[in-house]
C-alpha cells in the first residue's frame, strides 16, 4: 500500500506529527488511488491534528505549506469554522481541557481518546464572541512573554547559585595571594631569610654535583628606591613577600611513555602505578587510585614519582594540580614539581598553583600557539607572590576554614 515518496504521491500524517508540531515527521506515502479512496480523511491548511492514542491531546496546525494527505488512525482532525472560532483561541481552550480528556480516556495498556461523541456532547467549551476570543489570546500571549522572561531570569539565578560557591572560592584564592586573607606578623622568619637557606641548600646540592650551575640562580623581581617593580609583576603585594620565579623554589620534570604503551600494560600486582590525567577529578585535590599498571622494564622509558609529589597538566586541560597520594610512573601529559618542601608549604603550593594568579600567566605563555601545551620550561619562568612560612600556613588554615563554611552552605 505504502509507495515512496515521489512526484504524484500522498502523506500519511500520524500521531508525531502532532506530538513534535510538524509537517515532516514519516515518510509513509500512498499513491493517488489509494488517496481518493481515502479521502474522507484528508487534511487541508488550517485543519487541527489530535493525537489520541498513548500520549493524548497534543495539538497540531496544518500550516499553508502542507503536504497533500490523509490522517492515520492515531489521530482525529478537526476543521474549524473561522466565522465563530479563533484557531488560537480553540487550541488554548483545548489544552485547558486535556487533564478532563485523559481522565476519560479508554484502554488499558495503551490509552485511547474517548469517542467523537464525548468530545461533542459532554467536553464543555466556552464560546465568547469572535473578538472577545481574540482578546483573550493576546492577554495570554501577552502574559507568556512575562512567563517566558520569568523562566529566562530563573534558569540565569539558577545558573549564579550553581556557579557562585566556585566563583566565590576563587575570590578567596585570589585574595589570599594578594595578601590581604590574613595579617603579616612582623614576628615571621623574614622572606629573606628563607631565600638565603635556599641559597644555601642549592649550593649543597651543586656541591654535590647532583644539580647544574644554571640551577643555582635564585630569581627575584627586586624593587627600586621608589618601591617600583624592575619588571612587570602581576599585582602589589606586601612588602614582606616576594615575587619569585617559580624555578627558584621547585624541581619540574616532564612524565615520558613507553610506546606503545599497550605493550606495557599488565595486571600483574607488581606492576608499577601507570598515573593518567583519567584518574583525575576536575576539582579534587588528590590522586589517590589509578586504574591501570605499567610492567617494570617500562620503567626506563618514563618517570617515576613519589607519593607527595606535585602533577601539573601539560596538555588538553592544561595547567590543572593535582598532589599524588601514590607513587607511580606518569606520562608525558604530566609535569612533576617536586623539591619544594624547603620554602612552599604543600597546600600554599596547591592553592597558589590553583590560583587565576597562575593560571593567568600559563594563558600569556601559551597565547598564541596551535597546540595549547605547557614546558617544564614555560612553567618554570612563572612569577610566585611568596610569603614567610608560617605566613603559608595561616593563610592555608583561613582558605580552608572559608571553604568549608562556603560547602556547608551548598
Amino acid at each position: 500500500m505504502f509507495v515512496p515518496k515521489g512526484e504524484h504521491t500522498y502523506k500519511v500524517y500520524e500521531q508525531g506529527n502532532a506530538i513534535r508540531k510538524t509537517i515532516d515527521y514519516g515518510d509513509y506515502w500512498l499513491k493517488e488511488s489509494d488517496y481518493i479512496r481515502l479521502k474522507n480523511f484528508s487534511i487541508k491548511a488550517g485543519d487541527i491534528l489530535i493525537s489520541c492514542a498513548g500520549t493524548i491531546g497534543e495539538i497540531f496546525q496544518i500550516p499553508s505549506n502542507y503536504y497533500n494527505g490523509v490522517i492515520n488512525q492515531a489521530l482525529l482532525k478537526l476543521t474549524l469554522n473561522s466565522d465563530i472560532i479563533d484557531s488560537q483561541y480553540f487550541k488554548w481552550m483545548f489544552t485547558s481541557l486535556i487533564n478532563t480528556l485523559r481522565e476519560h480516556s479508554i484502554g488499558s495498556a495503551i490509552k485511547n481518546l474517548a469517542s467523537i461523541k464525548f468530545l461533542k456532547y459532554e467536553v464543555p467549551m466556552l464560546l465568547p464572541p469572535l473578538s472577545e476570543q481574540q482578546r483573550i489570546v493576546e492577554a495570554i500571549e501577552s502574559a507568556l512573554e512575562k512567563v517566558d522572561e520569568y523562566a529566562e531570569s530563573y534558569n540565569r539565578l539558577e545558573q549564579l547559585d550553581k556557579e557562585f560557591p566556585d566563583k566565590l572560592k576563587k575570590s578567596i584564592l585570589q585574595y589570599a595571594m594578594q595578601g590581604k586573607l590574613v595579617d603579616q606578623d612582623p614576628n615571621d622568619e623574614s622572606v629573606e631569610v628563607l631565600l638565603e637557606k635556599i641559597r644555601a641548600e642549592k649550593q649543597k646540592l651543586f656541591d654535590e654535583g647532583k644539580i647544574k650551575k644554571k640551577d643555582l640562580e635564585i630569581s627575584i623581581v627586586s624593587q627600586g628606591d621608589d618601591n617600583s617593580y624592575y619588571e612587570e609583576v602581576p599585582y602589589e603585594i606586601p612588602k614582606s613577600w616576594e615575587w619569585v620565579r617559580f624555578s627558584t623554589l621547585v624541581e619540574i620534570v616532564r612524565g615520558g611513555s613507553p610506546r606503545p604503551i599497550k605493550d606495557y600494560l599488565t595486571s600483574e600486582v607488581d606492576g608499577i602505578n601507570w598515573i593518567k590525567i583519567g584518574d583525575t577529578e576536575k576539582g579534587e585535590k588528590y590522586i589517590n587510585n589509578v586504574k591501570e599498571k605499567i610492567k617494570k622494564s617500562g620503567l626506563n622509558k618514563t618517570r617515576f614519582v613519589k607519593k607527595g609529589t606535585f602533577l601539573l597538566t601539560n596538555s588538553m586541560s592544561f595547567g590543572r594540580p593535582y598532589i599524588l597520594n601514590v607513587d607511580g610512573a606518569i606520562h608525558d601529559g604530566w609535569l612533576a614539581i617536586s623539591n619544594y618542601e624547603n620554602s612552599l608549604n604543600r597546600d600554599y603550593l596547591f592553592y597558589i598553583l590553583s590560583s587565576n594568579v597562575v593560571y593567568s600567566q600559563f594563558l600569556s605563555l601559551i597565547s598564541g600557539a596551535v597546540v595549547k601545551n605547557l614546558n617544564s620550561d614555560k612553567v618554570a619562568s612563572i612569577l610566585i607572590p611568596l610569603p614567610p612560612l608560617s605566613e603559608q600556613t595561616r593563610i592555608v588554615d583561613k582558605i580552608e576554614q572559608s571553604f568549608n563554611i562556603i560547602d556547608a552552605l551548598i
